[in-house]
């Protein structure tokens, strides 16, 4: 969030309660009480062009493997009453398009040989039969009168948007059937121990996405994240499932070029760590496997939080937005990330037209809508040069109370200080930013500068005439409880004379 004086520190967006890890008792019968699913706000990303992530895309094996199965078929090629292909076809398919190169076992010609000669289904070899199936499974194949050819949803070559789809398909498929397993994913008893453990998937994901890029996240730090193993070297029955659930995660994502992993000098085994661990006498070390996500991977992983609900923008995808959404949305972007939206979104409108809108979209006082009228100062302030300054000035003139104030807001800031502003604008508008900065962490953005300002305000602030005078005050008195008993005096004080102006109006 930016000051109505100049460009400050972005506040955090808040955030709702994550998925949370489900845990057993320690002290009596069994508990589990999973925190409720809500909308959360991620930081702001950048992507490299769509052609780019396809084309990564395409290298994953089984993206490359099935829509070259889905082109190999455009002749027509003979299927079983099952939609499988037939023998000798298959065996036509797993030679011409080299798939034996996926199987370690099939690279010997003598070994392939054997193995193909005495093939009775397609469905029986995994490197065609896993292909075929996502392929047949997502329209990339179509079976017609006991042929199979090109189906619908075969992407045009150069369709790159066409192809992420159908790796966003998959991936979003895999990921699913794993945050499905839960306790299942531990081997044999262990799964019975680990029952009342919620799926870690998403909340992984999560954490990964919020890594700044090229970030690391390592074993402790993850353990730390979910809220078990408190960095101690020691292994926890929560902290294997953890553990291997997250392995089970990066395979797949490592599959899918969604994460670069570093296992570590010591591979992990679950069942070896959670048999020492429950049966041993000696504690076991953790492993020291570390992740992170791809562009690629943050683009899917992005596509998969929207679709829960979450806010996860992309710089750069604002550019045609209509002024009120891109100023709601700019309150979760940081300084870099604010300026280089902004500056798409002025390529495309004369200076005039972006004031004009800017201004258009701040409709009153409402307080839902301070953190709209904060970036409005920060945008306009960018956006206008001498050429502009009359449309501000007519604004402080004639405009509705909340437009007229950021007009003053931007002109203060351009230089031109009019005596609105210096009456009770100035005041008004401190008010607004702590009223948008109530929405989220109000304590933890106070930022010097913004106590000298509140400090300098604190006896007149009552007068300023912002409908959520009372109620802001009241709030930021007791952010700084703690930390400034004077000034939170101060501005309860302010706060009780602003509710009795309200009740005399």
């Amino acid at each position: 969030m930016r000051t109505a004086a100049k460009a400050a520190e972005p506040v955090r967006a808040p955030t709702g309660t994550r998925r949370g890890v489900q845990r057993r008792s320690v002290n009596g019968p069994d508990r589990t009480a999973e925190a409720p699913v809500q909308a959360e706000v991620f930081p702001v990303i950048t992507l490299p062009p769509h052609a780019d992530l396809a084309a990564q895309a395409r290298r994953v094996q089984l993206i490359d493997d099935a829509l070259r199965l889905a082109e190999w078929c455009a002749p027509g090629r003979q299927v079983t009453a099952k939609g499988v292909l037939k023998p000798t076809v298959a065996r036509e398919a797993v030679e011409e398009l080299r798939l034996w190169q996926r199987d370690d076992a099939l690279t010997d010609p003598s070994t392939r040989a054997t193995a193909l000669a005495g093939l009775r289904s397609a469905g029986g070899l995994p490197v065609l039969d896993v292909p075929w199936k996502f392929a047949a499974g997502n329209g990339l194949i179509a079976i017609r009168s006991g042929q199979a050819f090109p189906g619908p949803e075969l992407p045009a070559p150069g369709d790159a948007d066409q192809l992420l789809s159908c790796w966003q398909d998959a991936l979003a498929g895999e990921v699913g059937a794993l945050d499905s397993m839960g306790a299942r994913i531990m081997p044999g008893m262990l799964s019975m121990l680990a029952e009342s453990f919620a799926s870690v998937a998403f909340p992984v994901l999560k954490l990964l996405y919020r890594l700044p890029d090229e970030e690391w996240l390592d074993t402790g730090g993850l353990l730390v994240s979910l809220g078990s193993g408190a960095g101690q070297p020691d292994a926890s029955v929560l902290d294997v499932f953890i553990l291997e659930s997250t392995a089970q995660l990066l395979k797949i994502l490592s599959d899918f070029g969604a994460a670069d992993v570093d296992w570590g000098a010591a591979p992990w085994r679950s069942e070896e760590v959670a048999a020492i661990v429950l049966f041993g006498d000696s504690s076991s070390p953790l492993p020291g496997y570390r992740m992170r996500l791809t562009p690629l991977g943050r683009h899917g992983i992005r596509n998969v939080l929207v679709s829960e609900g979450h806010t996860a923008r992309v710089a750069g995808e604002l550019a045609a937005a209509d002024a009120a959404a891109l100023l709601d949305a700019l309150q979760y972007y940081d300084d870099a990330a604010f300026s280089a939206e902004l500056t798409g979104w002025l390529a495309g409108r004369d200076e005039a037209t972006a004031v004009t809108q800017l201004l258009d979209a701040i409709p009153g006082t409402d307080a839902d809508l301070a953190g709209r009228r904060v970036n409005a100062i920060s945008a306009l302030t960018i956006a206008t040069s001498s050429d502009a300054r009359e449309i501000l000035r007519d604004a402080v003139a004639s405009g509705p109370d909340g437009r007229r104030h950021v007009a003053s807001g931007v002109l203060a800031n351009l230089g031109e200080e009019l005596p609105f502003y210096r009456e009770t604008g100035q005041q008004w508008l401190l008010v607004d930013l702590l009223t948008a900065l109530s929405a989220g962490d109000l304590r933890g953005s106070l930022s010097q500068d913004l106590l000298e300002a509140i400090r300098a305000h604190a006896d007149d602030l009552w007068r300023s005439g912002h409908p959520a005078a009372a109620d802001t005050l009241e709030a930021t008195a007791a952010a700084l409880r703690d930390s400034d008993k004077t000034l939170a005096k101060r501005l309860r004080r302010s706060a009780h004379k602003a509710r009795g102006r309200n009740r005399s109006a």
